[in-house]
């Protein structure tokens, strides 16, 4: 996927954020054009929510979807920081991470399941998720009646380098103004 042009010309904003969304851009041509729309010193910044498989009951919601559908591509997003900064064109980023919990009730925990593109959303595979994430629920759920989903956000900043200038051109240009 390309990211669409931005009405923006270059050199004219502070910060282009891709928020769950960078995985599915062709990096290169991405990169260059986020290069072009940033002025000097602006920042890229990449973010990702993901699912914290370290809480029991985060993994268990994790183990209910793979039950009916497998773990499916969208949920792995190799990323690797360097490649940002492997063209030239930004610094290398530098990397946040952010846990933050999700409260919900029982139709709250199985919306957030549906809302996930992959998972299905009716049928007799959407039944056998719901009575899965039922028994999660039943099992996990405080006083209130609600469990918290576990996440960690995952933030990559990297600062827009300036055009490398070709030796050549640096002296031609220096010498020009020391004969003017």
């Amino acid at each position: 996927m390309r990211p669409r042009a931005p009405a923006s010309g270059s050199n004219s904003v502070d910060l282009v954020l891709c928020a769950q969304s960078f995985h599915w851009f062709r990096p290169a041509e991405s990169l260059a054009e986020f290069h072009r729309v940033l002025k000097p010193g602006g920042r890229l910044a990449l973010m990702w929510n993901s699912r914290d498989r370290r809480d029991p009951l985060t993994r268990g919601f994790i183990e209910a979807i793979h039950a009916v559908n497998g773990e499916h591509p969208a949920e792995l997003r190799p990323f690797d920081p360097a490649s940002i900064a492997a063209g030239g064109l930004f610094s290398r980023p530098r990397r946040r991470r952010f846990a933050h919990g999700q409260g919900l009730d029982l139709e709250g925990l199985i919306g957030r399941a549906e809302s996930a593109s992959y998972v299905p959303r009716e049928g007799e595979t959407f039944e056998r998720l719901r009575g899965l994430l039922g028994a999660l629920w039943d099992r996990e759920r405080d006083a209130r009646g609600t469990v918290t989903l576990r996440y960690v956000t995952e933030v990559f900043v990297a600062a827009r380098r300036l055009p490398a200038v070709p030796r050549r051109a640096a002296r031609t240009g220096s010498r020009a103004r020391r004969g003017a």
